[in-house]
């Protein structure tokens, strides 16, 4: 067997994610002769929560041979860059969780929301800050959990697709939703 040469569609990859690439690649090589069989192939996306049918497993493999680690990549990546898009966001999330938390307490207090909005050159006022927070709360503890701020962020999260949730948010004023935003959209660009 040679070794799996890099294919070009991967040229945005940093090495890691080559690995990685090639280590899924070496795992669905069940028997080690360098290619992944229509089986493999249907087993790898499968566990990457792709569920081809036969005629799509037809698309990517048309000759019927088995995949080398070129082909595996061209299928696979999109996949994989939707899964590193996500860990992205989730990181960008995060980062901004964080300098809205500036206590390091894991919640967003009021306070900390209107220092925050203040410092970024918004005027919020006291009111503005408690619709905002009104908003934002869904369990009603009176901050802001990372979890809320996440299902804000990004409002096709799971617990947003919940009905009961969907029309108690579509019942309250959607502009604490976008002024938010707003500002942390404005914060990532002065980083």
């Amino acid at each position: 067997m040679t070794a799996p040469t890099i294919p070009p569609t991967t040229n945005s990859l940093k090495p890691e994610q080559i690995k990685e690439l090639k280590s899924i690649f070496k795992s669905f090589d069940r028997n080690h002769d360098g290619t992944v069989s229509r089986d493999e192939m249907k087993k790898a996306l499968t566990t990457v929560g792709v569920q081809p049918s036969d005629e799509q497993l037809d698309a990517m493999l048309p000759t019927g041979k088995p995949a080398t680690f070129e082909t595996f990549c061209e299928i696979m990546l999109p996949t994989y860059n939707d899964r590193l898009g996500e860990k992205n966001v989730d990181q960008e999330l995060l980062e901004a969780f964080r300098a809205f938390d500036k206590d390091g307490n894991g919640v967003i207090s009021a306070s900390e929301l209107k220092n925050m909005m203040r410092t970024l050159g918004d005027k919020v006022t006291d009111d503005e800050i408690n619709n905002i927070m009104s908003e934002v709360d869904v369990n009603g503890d009176g901050v802001v959990n990372y979890e809320e701020f996440v299902m804000m962020m990004k409002p096709n999260s799971k617990r947003m697709n919940d009905g009961a949730e969907i029309k108690r948010r579509k019942e309250k004023s959607r502009k604490s939703f976008l002024k938010v935003k707003g500002w942390f959209h404005k914060l990532k660009r002065e980083k």
